[in-house]
């Protein structure tokens, strides 16, 4: 009887879910993370090197020692692109992460109402 009391109420604690839910939900965060950390790296890495192959003065005027004669722009371009382009998708992953789990929650709120 106290188990029926509880889920009429709508003050009662929701319920966790099953065990098995949440490994599940970790891999998929996981994988949200990490997908779009290697699309932002191939994104960056394609602007870097197009950066440094088509307007190879951006990077000699940005650095310091742009106009030293070994300097190589087409390589800052790739050092440069894999990992701002890897920070950047890594910072959507969590952001869209973020939203999805918030958006998840006011869902079972509003269905317990």
């Amino acid at each position: 009887m106290d188990e029926k009391m509880s889920s009429d109420t709508p003050y009662a604690p929701p319920q966790s879910p099953p065990a098995e839910a949440k490994p599940a939900l970790m891999l998929w965060i996981v994988g949200i993370i990490f997908g779009s950390m290697v699309i932002g790296s191939g994104l960056g890495l394609c602007l870097g090197v197009a950066i440094g192959k088509f307007a190879p003065g951006y990077y000699r005027g940005v650095f310091s020692n742009g106009s030293d004669p070994s300097f190589d722009p087409w390589s800052m371009g790739v050092g440069l692109g894999l990992t701002q382009g890897t920070v950047f998708g890594a910072a959507v992953g969590i952001v869209s992460v973020i939203v999805y789990l918030w958006y998840r929650s006011r869902r079972s709120t509003q269905d317990r109402i």
